[in-house]
């Protein structure tokens, strides 16, 4: 099971570092193609320290997939919390998207639907990837 538990981690991690660098990228040229006279630093800050967060967030969670796959004790704890943030974050804004009906489409409850399926999925693999003990 460690195998699977780490397999699907080290998946959803570099699908999470793959968006965190096209978001940095993404925001960057923003920031360039803005207008004369339009400021665009700001905001274009923000989104790349946003999307560089979620690019190193990527990079520990094939680290930790990485760590579970050789077999390092704790590995499984370590990833499954961080899938349990990105449940509690997407879960959030899952839970916002539906009661807020003026931003409610099917397409963004769709979307967090599906990260939170994954991130529960993950945390189910890696509980059952930890090692048990036969001692009382």
């Amino acid at each position: 099971m460690a195998t699977a538990a780490g397999g699907f981690g080290l998946l959803m991690g570099v699908i999470v570092l793959g968006v965190g660098l096209v978001g940095v990228i993404a925001s960057i040229l923003w920031m360039v193609d803005s207008v004369p006279g339009e400021n665009r630093i700001f905001g274009g800050i923000l989104a790349c320290a946003f999307c560089l967060f979620a690019l190193l967030y990527g990079v520990a969670m094939a680290r930790s997939a990485l760590r579970l796959l050789r077999g390092e004790p704790g590995a499984a704890d370590s990833l499954a919390g961080r899938y349990i943030l990105i449940l509690v974050v997407f879960g959030g804004g899952l839970i916002n998207v539906i009661l807020n009906s003026e931003i409610s489409s099917p397409i963004l409850i769709g979307g967090f639907g599906t990260v939170v399926a994954l991130a529960i999925a993950g945390i189910v693999l890696c509980r059952m990837a930890r090692p048990t003990s036969d001692r009382p």
